[in-house]
């Protein structure tokens, strides 16, 4: 009898960690734009298999596109502080290693990003998963952007100051 509630307790303990570990990973995080009212909105965020998953919010930071936007060999402009928008895509010759997300993803961190968003270059999104290599010293957030949600807050950083919040959905 004593055995039988013993595993009965351990049964719950047991359903009540994976319910909670179930509720922690589906935590969604998303990216979401008050001003200006062409960008406004709340964009769909695909969170990279690599650099930090926790869900700490980051809120109204500037939103500042990489130059080159498909950095290969390096991003020139500053970042520091900012969400970084990288574009996707493979790189010329002889920088083409340097086109992976992982590298993409280095590059903003080296510049000062907090955080990064890559703007996919096609749809239906495809997440890359994890890269080759070793990507434990990648220490900001990276996500995959979908090109029309890209295309639509680059254009509003046209005509101005953008300021983003990447929180749970």
């Amino acid at each position: 009898m004593m055995k039988t509630f013993t595993q009965i307790k351990s049964l719950i303990f047991l359903i009540t960690m994976l319910c909670v570990q179930n509720f922690l990973s589906a935590q969604v995080m998303v990216f979401k734009v008050n001003a200006p009212a062409n960008a406004a909105g709340t964009y769909s965020l695909y969170r990279a298999a690599f650099g930090p998953t926790d869900v700490n919010e980051i809120i109204e930071t500037p939103i500042v596109v990489s130059i080159p936007e498909n950095p290969c060999g390096g991003i020139t402009n500053d970042m520091t502080g900012k969400i970084a928008f990288v574009n996707r895509g493979p790189c010329d010759f002889p920088n083409e290693a340097d086109g992976n997300f992982i590298s993409k993803v280095r590059y903003a961190e080296a510049a000062g990003a907090i955080a990064v968003i890559i703007c996919n270059n096609a749809n239906p999104v495809i997440n890359p998963g994890l890269p080759a290599g070793e990507t434990n010293d990648v220490n900001i957030k990276s996500f995959l952007m979908e090109k029309p949600d890209c295309d639509k807050i680059k254009l509003a950083l046209g005509n101005g100051n953008v300021n983003g919040n990447i929180v749970l959905k």
